[in-house]
């Protein structure tokens, strides 16, 4: 079927899904299509595992594209917009965000490109850069296994510091976004920070927790103040259908044409 035939070339990989028995309730349709395919698929809400944060995120933005994703395993093979496209064609998005943010947990600035750069230093140049290099403890990169209600969440925290008698994180973003679109993206990203803050009030139960995204292209930090909804949670790991949620988010899926 389609499967077989795309699947080397795009560079899927599909271990102990149920794709057999998917294609029996799919009618044994010889030309059943990706889409008739994936709704056939049987539930995979045993399959979850530990989650990152980017992955609940992706949940409460539309739980079907966190199925697509995280579920199934489906690659995003496609670009999301013209925008992504010339990322990729420029040396890729994802690539450069990794250099940006070696360099600002670290790394030596020798061989970076001078935009990754010129990235990290405006971080550093801002407030919250100076009140991390004043810290009087300060983590990067650190790694964490939370759980959270019935669910098990691993991921990363770019910065998080105490200062002033407070706990501030920072999450870096290399986005190429620019004004109204800033805070929408804050928004989409508001479930992420979320679960940051719940590790490190756990880290430091007696402090205030502050947290920070800063869009490092145009040099704008906002702070995240919404906590984690535990109905959110609950749904996560109770649901079987993964219904499509509308909005703006859908021009940036890669499973939509």
């Amino acid at each position: 079927g389609w499967l077989s035939i795309i699947a080397p070339h795009a560079g899927l990989s599909f271990p102990g899904l149920p794709w057999d028995g998917a294609l029996e309730e799919a009618g044994g349709r010889q030309d059943a299509t990706p889409t008739h395919f994936l709704r056939a698929m049987p539930s995979l809400a045993t399959r979850r595992g530990a989650l990152t944060p980017t992955a609940l995120a992706k949940y409460s933005l539309c739980p079907r594209r966190y199925y697509l994703d995280h579920l199934c395993g489906l690659a995003t093979w496609q670009y999301a917009s013209p925008r992504e496209a010339l990322d990729f064609a420029d040396g890729n998005a994802k690539e450069f965000g990794t250099e940006v943010h070696a360099i600002l947990a670290g790394a030596a600035e020798e061989g970076a490109s001078p935009e990754a750069a010129a990235l990290a230093a405006r971080f550093w140049d801002s407030e919250l850069g100076r009140r991390a290099a004043r810290a009087e403890r300060s983590e990067r990169e650190y790694d964490f296994v939370v759980a959270l209600q019935d669910l098990v969440v691993d991921g990363q925290i770019d910065l998080w510091f105490l200062e002033g008698g407070e706990a501030v994180i920072v999450d870096y973003k290399t986005d190429h976004v620019a004004g109204e679109a800033i805070a929408e993206r804050a928004r989409q990203y508001a479930i992420q920070l979320a679960v940051y803050r719940a590790v490190v009030k756990r880290l430091v139960p007696a402090l205030p927790v502050r947290t920070y995204l800063h869009f490092l292209r145009p040099n704008v930090a906002i702070e995240v103040t919404s906590d984690l909804d535990p109905e959110l949670l609950k749904r996560v790991a109770t649901d079987a259908e993964f219904a499509t949620v509308g909005g703006t988010h859908c021009l940036r899926c890669p499973h939509l044409n």
